[in-house]
């Protein structure tokens, strides 16, 4: 296998393992979640999340989304600038938003306004300001070449997530969910700070309000792009609670936790997708190796999303009580949107590497518009099924205008796999909504099979992947 192959299955698997974790242990962790929370309760912990998703990368102008990008091959010295400038800046800039937090706080108080927004707010600013200093850290650590650090800050995170979430959550209830997530955060970002010496490019004197400008400079182009992300995944949100409340909204969360299985892998096979682009952009077969990990990132995507929707009612059955089994029939149609998802995300991968982070923002303002118009359509009229529609129509059409986009950098090429494939797990999740028995479980493995038997330069393309992964991963 070329070299460029075994580079990204390297940093797949470092990355993997520290991200991952966090994923799974937040799965296996349902049980707990959904025994100690009603409903309703599980709603609120996810629309909470969802604020502060949306606000993180607003307040702090997504600085860390550019702490890997520019301290990476640097000097020490200009490596100490970047992420002393980030801390010293993105204080400030969370000081500023703990004013108008106040403000929001007391205009509701005094107005008696009652919304997720405003009861939770100061859980809401304790998740923005502990998940973005995990985030900074665990970046640079990255960009520092700290890889095991890296990853063992997943397992810390994940450790101290389940610690003390038993201990806080029972008695807590949502502010206990929320609090183990900022201790956890706390925590890990205290562990890369140690074990990658990260104290040592902190410095007063480092400051420079220049190199904060230049990561800014690119980082802010990417805040319209994660609003628009934001209106994609999460706008619903709202929506949903003005028409079928916190309990539609917990049901949603819970089944969205088992599609987002399927987006777990993906999201950290991106960072490394990107280390990996980054590396052999302009070489010699750059093209061919961009084409053929896309065509087998859609396959494998495909492979998961079948086996969740088969197993579906059985996942839930074991991750989560009782009153949650009215979930499954969500979780395929939301696999779907999850698959448009990722692989808009893996094809824009040639954006940052030319730097050119505005097509970002172009394919998501039309998934956006897209989001608004559907999710103002059918959540009226279809409830949860509405919010789903309009996700899986919002990351289509990111999916397809990323890869216009895309084109004027690299050839991309959709071979009829694409199609084929997609019918297919269509047809997939039709079957499992009208009929989830044995055997239209086997009649849909077996189709898949046949699909992939039958397209020899996948098989053999997924075999050598295979085949080195379990030979060894240096």
């Amino acid at each position: 296998m070329e070299a460029r192959y075994k580079r990204l299955i390297k940093n797949t698997s470092l990355i993997l393992f520290g991200g991952a974790l966090t994923k799974i242990v937040s799965l296996l962790m349902l049980p707990f979640y959904t025994s100690w929370l009603s409903v309703s309760d599980y709603g609120a912990t996810d629309i909470i999340t969802v604020y502060a998703t949306l606000l993180t990368g607003v307040s702090t102008l997504s600085v860390a989304e550019a702490m890997f990008i520019f301290p990476k091959g640097a000097s020490v010295k200009e490596q100490k600038h970047y992420f002393s400038s980030a801390i010293a800046f993105t204080l400030m800039l969370l000081a500023g938003l703990a004013i108008i937090f106040s403000l929001v706080d007391f205009y509701g108080n005094r107005h008696q306004i009652s919304n997720s927004f405003v009861t939770y707010i100061w859980l809401i600013y304790g998740i923005i300001c502990s998940s973005f200093f995990q985030t900074l850290v665990q970046q640079f650590a990255c960009a520092i070449n700290a890889m095991k650090v890296y990853s063992f800050t997943g397992l810390v995170y994940a450790t101290v997530l389940a610690g003390t979430a038993f201990c806080l959550i029972p008695q807590w209830g949502v502010n206990g969910y929320v609090y183990s997530m900022i201790l956890s955060n706390l925590v890990a970002s205290m562990y890369a700070v140690f074990f990658a010496k990260l104290y040592r490019y902190v410095s007063v004197q480092s400051i420079s309000f220049a190199s904060y400008k230049s990561m800014v400079k690119y980082s802010i182009p990417l805040i319209p792009n994660s609003l628009m992300f934001w209106l994609v995944s999460s706008f619903n949100r709202p929506f949903l609670e003005s028409y079928v409340g916190m309990a539609g909204i917990g049901l949603f969360a819970v089944a969205n936790k088992f599609s987002s299985v399927l987006s777990m892998v993906f999201q950290y096979f991106a960072s490394s997708w990107q280390v990996s682009v980054c590396e052999e952009y302009g070489k010699e077969g750059f093209e061919r190796f961009y084409n053929r990990v896309l065509r087998i990132l859609y396959v494998t995507l495909i492979s998961f999303a079948t086996l969740i929707t088969i197993f579906s009612k059985e996942l839930l059955l074991i991750f989560s009580s009782q009153e949650y089994y009215s979930a499954a029939v969500f979780i395929a149609p939301l696999c779907l949107g999850v698959i448009f998802n990722c692989m808009s995300g893996l094809t824009g991968g040639i954006f940052a590497v030319v730097k050119k982070s505005r097509y970002f923002f172009y394919s998501s303002v039309w998934g956006a518009i897209a989001s608004l118009i559907c999710n103002v359509l059918f959540i009226p009229v279809l409830g949860i099924w509405g919010a789903i529609l309009a996700i899986i129509l919002s990351f289509f059409v990111m999916w397809i205008t990323r890869s216009l986009y895309a084109k004027r950098f690299l050839s991309l090429q959709y071979s009829w796999i694409y199609i084929v494939l997609l019918g297919y797990f269509v047809l997939i999740t039709l079957m499992a909504y009208f009929s989830h028995s044995t055997l239209t479980n086997c009649v849909g493995a077996v189709i898949f099979i046949l699909i992939i038997m039958l397209n020899k330069s996948i098989r053999l393309q997924i075999y050598s992947v295979i085949k080195y992964l379990f030979k060894r991963v240096r």
